[in-house]
């Protein structure tokens, strides 16, 4: 699989962690960012996420089910992923940014859209210092950075 990631997002990882999950959107579906998940999203520091769409009918956006990246302290979203049938959307997100799935509601069809998906953590970033060095730091499940 890494070398799947590795091809596909150009970027290394030292020690890598990933989760996946699966989600069934219908009417009335939706994700909360708790204080606990934020918390989390910020130890394990930048991933990539991968999401991809399966279906029988495409929705309308208005219907909802769009994966919305939000960042810390910032009003407006970063990015918003619709769910499009047979599509993967590829997001690397830096640590203070969270997704969520915006509320599925009634404009949905009848038919459930599937989301599955996964993040890989331990991407080994150039620091763009002031020197100009491209030093690599690796950022680490516990949030801090070592070089």
């Amino acid at each position: 699989m890494m070398d799947f990631v590795k091809e596909l997002t150009g970027l290394e990882y030292r020690d890598p962690q990933s989760s996946i999950w699966a989600y069934r959107l219908t009417p009335g579906c939706y994700t909360v960012i708790g204080d606990e998940d934020a918390e989390q999203f910020g130890k394990v520091g930048v991933s990539t996420d991968f999401w991809f769409y399966f279906g029988k009918s495409q929705w309308e956006e208005e219907a909802g089910g769009v994966v919305v990246y939000i960042k810390k302290d910032q009003e407006e979203p970063v990015l918003l992923c619709p769910p499009t049938i047979g599509a993967m959307a590829v997001v690397h997100r830096e640590k203070d940014m969270f997704p969520f799935v915006k509320y599925v509601n009634r404009l949905a069809e009848k038919d459930p859209i599937y989301v599955f998906g996964f993040s890989v953590y331990g991407a080994v970033v150039a620091d763009k210092s002031a020197n100009g060095s491209g030093d690599t730091k690796n950022e680490e499940a516990d949030g801090e950075e070592s070089s």
